[in-house]
């Protein structure tokens, strides 16, 4: 993997990403609950706070969301193949399951993990 973090450093400075409630209970949940999450993002400079889609199944009665996919931008390169496990949440790089990103001009990828699952609230 290729990581261009001045790259990545420039797109989250301005990307703003969607504030509907289902996004909401993930920002204020996310950084408490995984923390190594956050961590690995952060390794390449992609703001957990904003991603490029959430995939969430909500169940109400439970009180919980589960967020089978969460994806972001990383610009770089990698591999098609890349799978990588942080505490039993699986990264793979989606090459094909995502919204349009035809808009973006630079090399990158989508880095999708998941599931996960976050208390609602």
């Amino acid at each position: 993997m290729i990581i261009d973090y001045k790259r990545n450093e420039d797109y989250y400075k301005d990307y703003v990403p969607c504030y509907c409630e289902l996004c909401q209970n993930y920002y204020r949940h996310i950084v408490n609950c995984y923390p190594k999450v956050v961590e690995y993002l952060d390794s390449m400079g992609v703001d957990v706070l904003k991603p490029f889609e959430l995939v969430p199944i909500e169940y109400e009665e439970k009180k919980m969301i589960e967020y089978i996919g969460c994806q972001y931008v990383v610009f770089g390169e990698c591999d098609n193949h890349f799978k990588k496990n942080i505490d039993n949440i699986q990264f793979y790089n989606n090459i094909d399951t995502h919204p349009s990103d035809e808009h973006i001009k630079d090399k990158h990828f989508i880095v999708e993990f998941g599931p996960i699952v976050l208390e609602w609230r």
